[in-house]
């Protein structure tokens, strides 16, 4: 009985320790998402994307994120080709795509410096091998950066020259203390994203959406708190019950 009620004690204690910190969650941030801006603007030369069917290297939309992707490059004596992405939270992960070509349509070596709050922080290199066929690899980590203060954040990332890169998607990782009192900060850069626009409405709508999700996040730690400190009070019952019973069996002994 003693180790159920210190057990008890413990998970009910964790619990509430957890509520009161909040919880992380990850948020993804696709290519196409206003969160990232291309420079230079509005330049085919520089940035294509899943539009362009023609384009140097074209991977399979159906096993990138969302279907889309950006490939950037940045010839030799050319401007510098980047991109910055804009976000609030405690880490941050950056996704892209590896492309191999063939002898008569050869790939780019991938060198991009990325550099967070102004400052160098990794440089992500990939080689290039020449193959029979275009192959791509999907999925590959290209920057990765945990234990960030929880405020806003810019990471650029630059294009050396005579090198090539595919953007998948961002993963961010966000702490919510409280869903009543925790207010998002967007990113203020301006965006190119090829042909396609997003909507005022549609950003307004992913706003709610995110906050039903924290919402119910919300309510199932609530629901689970409440399901922890139901079964202490059931233990609290039992323990009762078992004292008064043992009191009871010693009585009777003493009057024997």
């Amino acid at each position: 009985m003693a180790i159920l009620w210190r057990i008890a004690i413990i998970v009910t204690w964790s619990l509430l320790v957890l509520g009161a910190f909040g919880a992380i969650v990850n948020k993804t941030v696709d290519d196409d998402n206003f969160d990232f801006s291309y420079w230079p603007y509005l330049d085919s030369t520089a940035w294509t994307n899943e539009a362009c069917n023609t384009c140097w290297g074209v991977p399979d939309a159906s096993k990138v994120y969302g279907g889309t992707w950006h490939l950037g490059t940045n010839p030799p004596k050319s401007l510098q080709t980047s991109v910055r992405l804009g976000f609030t939270g405690i880490g941050v992960f950056i996704y892209s795509i590896g492309w191999d070509g063939t002898p008569d349509k050869p790939s780019f070596n991938t060198n991009v410096n990325f550099i967070l709050d102004e400052v160098f922080s990794k440089e992500y290199t990939r080689h290039t091998v020449i193959q029979s066929t275009p192959t791509y690899e999907y999925g590959l980590l290209a920057y990765s950066a945990t234990g960030l203060s929880d405020e806003y954040h810019s990471l650029e990332m630059n294009l050396e020259p005579n090198s090539g890169f595919f953007l998948d998607y961002a993963l961010v990782m966000e702490e919510i203390p409280d869903p009543k009192t925790t207010k998002r900060t967007t990113g203020i850069y301006p965006v190119s994203t090829g042909t396609r626009t997003q909507s005022l409405s549609s950003m307004a709508t992913d706003s709610v959406s995110s906050s039903q999700q924290t919402s119910g996040k919300s309510n199932k730690a609530a629901y689970i708190v409440g399901g922890v400190l139901g079964g202490l009070l059931g233990l609290i019952a039992l323990n009762f019950a078992y004292r008064k019973r043992a009191a009871v069996a010693k009585a009777f002994q003493f009057c024997n």
